[in-house]
């Protein structure tokens, strides 16, 4: 399934047994406060799921690359990877700390925020660290660039697990690059 110009509501739920999920959105120059993909907009418990890779890509001008907003959402691939590439004010935001993307194979994020954060993993306490970002099989990479001159170019405030491989993190730009907080609400 391949979408353009995406909010899903925080309810909705894609599923795809036997293959991969592409989704891509670009706000262009238009306004909106959500940019690019905007994943459980409003409620609590959406998800994606596939067999095979999930990709993700989300481009905007004013605000976020990818927003992951409602609390409990999963991004789960169980023979695949999963990549989210957020480019915008904000690169990717996962907002509640309980939400969860899981692969079989390697997890990589990447950010970049022209002036804002380049990954902000998460935002809010409302899940107490009931989330993680995990791969069973493969690595996971998280890397933020930003031009913000205020804030670090990627935060971690919830778990980061590999079982069998490496986790990489790294953040650039001219206010830091990482800042992992593990005493973050649970995290």
């Amino acid at each position: 399934a391949t979408f353009s110009g995406v909010r899903l509501d925080g309810s909705v739920k894609i599923r795809s047994d036997g293959g991969a999920v592409s989704i891509y959105g670009n706000n262009g120059t238009s306004g909106g406060d959500y940019g690019g993909v905007r994943l459980g907009a409003g409620g609590s418990g959406g998800s994606i799921t596939a067999s095979g890779n999930i990709d993700i890509t989300g481009i905007s001008t004013n605000s976020h690359g990818i927003y992951i907003e409602s609390t409990n959402y999963e991004i789960s691939s169980t023979a695949g990877t999963v990549t989210l590439t957020g480019q915008g004010w904000d690169g990717v935001t996962i907002w509640d700390s309980s939400s969860k993307i899981n692969a079989y194979g390697k997890v990589t994020i990447n950010g970049t925020g022209s002036n804002g954060i380049g990954a902000y993993i998460t935002v809010s306490s409302t899940g107490n660290g009931t989330g993680w970002i995990r791969s069973t099989n493969g690595n996971v990479e998280i890397n933020g660039i930003s031009g913000n001159t205020i804030h670090y170019s990627t935060y971690i405030r919830m778990p980061i697990i590999s079982s069998l491989g490496t986790v990489t993190i790294s953040g650039n730009g001219p206010s830091g690059g990482v800042n992992a907080e593990n005493s973050y609400w649970g995290s």
